[in-house]
C-alpha cells in the first residue's frame, strides 16, 4: 500500500518509482536529485559566426538543427528559424522546448548548422558541435533542492565533416524546476496522443511546399470508434483511418505547440478568454505522438565520427532510462514530422532520402526505424478526391519587429514587402493556393523571361499570389471545370450540377466566416496573431447526389485558422503586465487581424452576391473577350464576341470582332469562335431555378501577338451582367501557351437563384451561430434574429451596397463604403468586448490604399507601380 517516504525526518509526497507514494499533487524535488532527475532544460540558440561561405552565390541563409542524445538514442528536439541573409553572422535568439533532465543518461546537446540552399532545394552542412548538459549544468550536490540554475553564454566550436573548424556558436542553457513551473515549457507535460490507436510504424508523405515533412498516420479499426481525448469524442459514424495527420515536433514552433495546447484547455471549459468561439476554427489537436519512422534511411552527410567527436556515453548504457522513455511515451503533436536519427553511422548500402523531396534530416542514421514525435492534427485532406484550398495570411502586417525570434531588420523588411501585397489594401493576401484550377495555373508569371529556373518560377508564383485581390482570388476559387468533369454524363435529376454545388459551398463559407468574424469581436483580451493563416477549403473532385447531396457538400466545406508559429494567447495577468506600449501593439495588431477577416468576410459575401442572388435574368447576351497572355507586359487584345443566351442546339460559331491590333496579319483568315449555349432546368425545391451553361469549345485562325515567334498564348473572359445591372461577374479559361487555334472546352455557368434573401439567410446564420457559441440566450438569440431579418422591424440591417465585382482594378471608393457597412453591421450582430471595432475606420487594414493593383498587372508594369504603390500605402 502507498505509504509516506521517510528517511530524512520528514515526510516527501512524490510520485517517482523509488519513493512509495504511487501519485501525488506535488512533486518534491530533492526525491529527484537523489535519483538523479533534474528538472527541466531550457536551450536557446543565440547567435553565430561562421568563417566559411557554403551558399553557391549571394548570401547564406542559416539555421540550426538540436538533437538530445542519451544511451537510448539521438532525437532531434528543435529547427531553429532560418537566419535570412544572416550570411556569416547569423542571429537567431531561439528558445527550443523544455526538456525533462535525467542526468542519470548523461544526456548531450549537439548542434548541427546548415546553410538553406536557394529555392528550398535541399540544404548545406556547415558545421556541428557537442557538448553534455553536465558541462554546460554541472549537477546540484545530492538531497540539495531543485532550484534556478543556468549557465553563462558559451562558445562552441563548429567543425566540418573533416574536422576544419567553421565558426563558432552562442549557446545559453537553463535548468528549472519542475514545482511551479508552467506545463507549456516542458515537453513532458505535453498531452498524450497514445501509440495504440494508431498503426505503426509511420511514414512519410511528400508534401508541396513548406519545410515541414509530414507523417501518414493510420488509426486503428477500434480507435476509429472510440473516444480519444477532450478534443476528439466517440463519433456518430466511424472515423476515416487517415482522419489525423503528423508534423514533426522538432519543427514546429514552441507557440505554435502551446497554442493548441491551449485550445484543450478551453475545450476542458476552463477559463477561455472569450476565445471559444474563434478557437472553435483552429485544428482540432489530439496531441503528442511518439512513434517510429519507417522512411529514415540514414545519412546524407555522412560525417566521420573520428574527426568530430561527441562526448562518450560508454558505461552509461546500463543507466536508467525511465525518464527519456516515459517523456518519449508522453509525447504527441500534429501535423507533419521529420525524422530523429540515432546516432550510429547508415550500414553500407543503404539508399539515402532526398532533402528536397521529403525533408529529410541531414544526420547521421542506422539505416533502419527511428523514433520522432508528431503533432497529431485533424488531416484536411481527408476523404477529398480532389481538395481546393486558399491558405490567406490575414492582417495588414505579418511581421512584428523583435517578436518570437524575428529580428528588426527582418520584420521591417518583411514589413517593406507587405506595402507591395494585397495585405496593404484589403487586410489579407493569398499565401497558396492547392488544387488550383487551369485557369489559374496556366497563367505562368515568367512565361517572357528566357532562361527562369523552376526556383525563379516558384518565387515568381508567391508573389503573383500575394498581389491578388479578394475578388480575383474567389473567381479562380469558384472555377467549376474540374467539377464539371467530375459530373460528366450524369443525369441533374440524381446529382447536384457544379452551379449547385458551388453555391451551396460559398453560402456555407460565408455562414462560417461571419461567425468567425463575429466570434473575433466576443474576445476579451487583444491578441496577437502574427502571420497567422484562415484556410478556405472544399473538395472539387466529388460529385453529390441530389438526395443528401447539399448536407454533404456542406460537411466537406472547411474554414480553420492555423499557422501559429509567431502567435501568442495574451492572458488577463500577461496584458496587465504589459507596459503602455506594449498593450498599445497588442491591442494594433488584434485590430490588423479583426480587420483582415471583417475584409474577407465582405469579399466573400460579394462574390457569393453577384454569382449566386440573381433571382431574375441575365441580359440578352454575354461579352467573350480573347487576349494574348503576357507575363512583362499588359495583355494584347485579340477579340470579341457578344455570345447571345439563346440555346444553340449544338456547336456555333462565328466570327471575332477584331480590334485595332497592329499585331494581327494583314491578308490572315478570319478569326473563329466555336461555342454552345443551353439552358439547364434544375428540379423544383432547389436553391437555383435554372442556369446558363457557355461552353467554349474552340478559337480559329487568332491574330499573332508575339511577332517574333509568330505566336499568340490566349485566353477567354466571359463578362455577363444581369438585366437590371445589380449583378455581375467574370469567368475565365485556360491559357493555350504558343496557339493560334486554341481548344478549350470549357463550360461555364451563370445561375439563377429560385428564391431572393439567400445572403441575408447566411448572415443571419453566421450571426446566430456566433452567439451560440459565445453562450448567449434565447431571448438575445431571438433578438438578433429580429435585429437581422429581412422585412422586420430592426435596429441592425444587412449591407445594402453590394458593388460590382472589379477584377482589373479601378477605383475602390465605394467599395470601401460598402465594405465599412459590413464592419458596422458585424459590431451590431457581433458586439466588441475587446473594443476593437470603432478605431478601425482609422487604422483599419484595408482603409488606406486609394487603388487595387491587379495581380499580374503589377508584374508587368514593373517597380514603377510598386513604387507608387508603396507610396500610396504611407500616405
Amino acid at each position: 500500500m502507498p505509504g509516506i517516504y521517510q528517511k530524512t525526518g520528514r515526510p516527501f509526497k512524490t510520485c517517482c518509482r523509488s519513493c512509495a507514494v504511487s501519485s501525488c499533487a506535488h512533486h518534491d524535488a530533492a526525491c529527484d536529485s537523489r535519483n538523479g532527475i533534474g528538472g527541466v532544460v531550457l536551450i536557446r540558440i543565440l547567435d553565430g559566426t561562421l568563417t566559411k561561405n557554403f551558399s553557391a552565390f549571394g548570401q547564406m541563409d542559416p539555421f540550426v538543427k538540436v538533437f538530445w542524445k542519451t544511451p537510448g538514442g539521438r532525437k532531434l528536439i528543435a529547427v531553429t528559424p532560418v537566419s535570412w541573409a544572416g550570411h556569416m553572422t547569423p542571429v537567431w535568439n531561439y528558445t527550443c522546448i523544455g526538456q525533462p533532465l535525467d542526468r542519470a543518461g548523461n544526456p548531450v546537446l549537439e548542434f548541427e548548422v546548415y546553410e538553406r540552399q536557394f529555392g528550398d532545394f535541399g540544404h548545406t552542412f556547415c558545421g556541428a558541435a557537442y557538448k553534455s548538459v553536465d558541462e554546460f549544468l554541472p549537477a546540484r550536490p545530492k538531497g540539495g533542492r531543485s532550484s534556478f540554475s543556468t549557465s553563462s553564454t558559451q562558445k562552441l566550436t563548429l567543425r566540418s565533416n573533416d574536422g576544419e573548424q567553421t565558426g563558432d556558436l552562442n549557446v545559453q542553457c537553463m535548468e528549472l524546476p519542475r514545482e511551479g513551473i508552467d506545463s507549456s515549457a516542458c515537453k513532458g507535460d505535453l498531452t498524450e496522443a497514445k501509440l495504440e490507436h494508431f498503426e505503426h510504424p509511420v511514414h512519410r508523405l511528400t508534401v508541396s511546399g513548406g519545410t515541414a515533412v509530414f507523417f501518414k498516420l493510420l488509426l486503428t479499426e477500434k480507435a476509429r470508434t472510440a473516444a480519444l481525448g477532450p478534443t476528439s469524442p466517440a463519433p456518430r459514424e466511424p472515423r476515416s483511418a487517415t482522419y489525423f495527420v503528423g508534423k514533426d515536433l522538432s519543427q514546429a514552433a514552441q507557440d505554435e505547440v502551446l497554442f493548441y495546447e491551449y485550445l484543450l484547455k478551453v475545450n476542458r471549459n476552463e477559463d477561455h478568454l472569450g476565445l471559444k468561439g474563434l478557437l472553435r476554427f483552429a485544428f482540432e489537436y489530439l496531441g503528442i505522438l511518439n512513434a517510429t519512422d519507417a522512411d529514415s534511411t540514414g545519412d546524407i552527410t555522412t560525417r566521420s565520427s573520428s574527426k568530430v567527436s561527441s562526448p562518450s556515453a560508454a558505461g552509461t548504457a546500463a543507466a536508467s532510462t525511465t525518464s527519456t522513455s516515459a517523456v518519449a511515451a508522453s509525447s504527441s503533436a500534429a501535423a507533419a514530422s521529420a525524422a530523429a536519427a540515432s546516432s550510429a553511422a547508415a550500414p553500407a548500402g543503404a539508399t539515402p532520402s532526398s532533402p528536397s523531396s521529403s525533408g529529410a534530416l541531414l544526420r547521421g542514421g542506422t539505416g533502419g526505424s527511428d523514433k520522432v514525435e508528431l503533432l497529431v492534427l485533424r488531416n484536411l485532406f481527408d476523404g477529398c478526391e480532389k481538395l481546393r484550398m486558399l491558405d490567406i495570411k490575414i492582417g495588414e502586417k505579418t511581421a512584428s519587429p523583435g517578436w518570437k525570434g524575428k529580428s528588426s531588420v527582418r520584420a521591417l523588411y518583411q514589413q517593406f514587402r507587405d506595402n507591395f501585397t494585397n495585405s496593404a489594401c484589403e487586410g489579407f493576401r493569398l499565401a497558396g493556393f492547392n488544387g488550383a484550377p487551369e485557369s489559374f495555373s496556366s497563367q505562368d508569371p515568367l512565361l517572357d523571361v528566357p532562361g527562369a529556373t523552376p526556383a525563379y518560377a516558384k518565387k515568381a508564383r508567391r508573389i503573383m499570389f500575394s498581389m491578388m485581390p479578394g475578388a480575383s482570388m474567389f473567381e479562380y476559387f469558384l472555377d467549376t471545370q474540374d467539377y464539371n468533369e467530375a459530373v460528366k454524363g450524369k443525369n441533374p435529376r440524381d446529382t447536384l450540377m457544379a452551379a449547385e454545388v458551388f453555391e451551396i459551398t460559398l453560402h456555407e463559407m460565408l455562414v462560417r466566416l461571419l461567425e468567425l468574424a463575429c466570434a473575433c469581436r466576443h474576445v476579451d483580451i487583444p491578441q496577437k496573431f502574427v502571420g497567422s493563416s484562415i484556410g478556405l477549403a472544399f473538395d472539387v473532385g466529388k460529385a453529390r447526389p441530389r438526395v443528401g447531396g447539399e448536407k454533404s457538400a456542406r460537411e466537406a466545406c472547411r474554414v480553420h485558422i492555423f499557422d501559429w508559429g509567431r502567435s501568442e494567447i495574451n492572458t488577463f495577468e500577461t496584458h496587465k503586465s504589459l507596459s503602455e506600449a506594449e498593450q498599445h501593439n497588442r491591442d494594433l495588431y488584434w485590430r490588423y487581424y479583426v480587420g483582415g477577416v471583417d475584409r474577407l468576410t465582405w469579399e466573400a459575401a460579394r462574390t457569393y452576391y453577384h454569382h449566386f442572388c440573381n433571382p431574375g435574368s441575365w441580359g440578352k447576351s454575354v461579352q467573350v473577350t480573347i487576349y494574348d497572355f503576357d507575363s512583362l507586359k499588359s495583355d494584347d487584345f485579340l477579340g470579341s464576341l457578344e455570345v447571345e443566351l439563346t440555346p444553340t442546339n449544338g456547336k456555333k460559331t462565328e466570327k471575332l470582332q477584331h480590334g485595332s491590333s497592329s499585331s494581327s496579319c494583314t491578308g490572315s483568315p478570319e478569326a473563329t469562335l466555336t461555342y454552345s449555349v443551353e439552358c439547364v432546368k434544375f428540379p423544383s425545391g432547389g436553391r437555383l431555378r435554372e442556369t446558363w451553361r457557355i461552353t467554349l469549345h474552340e478559337a480559329k485562325n487568332l491574330p499573332i501577338a508575339d511577332v517574333s515567334a509568330r505566336k499568340s498564348d490566349p485566353y477567354a473572359i466571359i463578362t455577363a451582367t444581369s438585366t437590371d445591372k445589380k449583378y455581375s461577374f467574370e469567368q475565365r479559361t485556360g491559357v493555350k501557351v504558343g496557339e493560334l487555334n486554341p481548344a478549350w472546352e470549357d463550360t461555364f455557368d451563370l445561375p439563377i437563384a429560385s428564391e431572393g434573401g439567400r445572403l441575408e439567410e447566411a448572415l443571419l446564420i453566421g450571426a446566430c451561430r456566433a452567439r451560440t457559441a459565445a453562450g448567449c440566450s434565447m431571448s438575445e438569440l431571438q433578438e438578433v434574429s429580429n435585429d437581422i431579418t429581412p422585412g422586420a422591424s430592426h435596429s441592425v440591417s444587412p449591407p445594402t451596397l453590394w458593388p460590382a465585382v472589379r477584377t482589373s482594378g479601378g477605383d475602390k471608393s465605394e467599395d470601401e463604403t460598402a465594405a465599412l457597412q459590413m464592419v458596422d453591421y458585424l459590431d451590431g450582430v457581433g458586439g466588441s468586448s475587446a473594443g476593437v471595432h470603432r478605431e478601425r475606420s482609422g487604422a483599419g487594414a484595408w482603409k488606406g490604399a486609394a487603388k487595387l493593383m491587379d495581380p499580374l498587372g503589377a508584374m508587368r508594369a514593373g517597380f514603377q507601380a510598386a513604387s507608387d504603390r508603396v507610396s500610396s500605402a504611407f500616405r
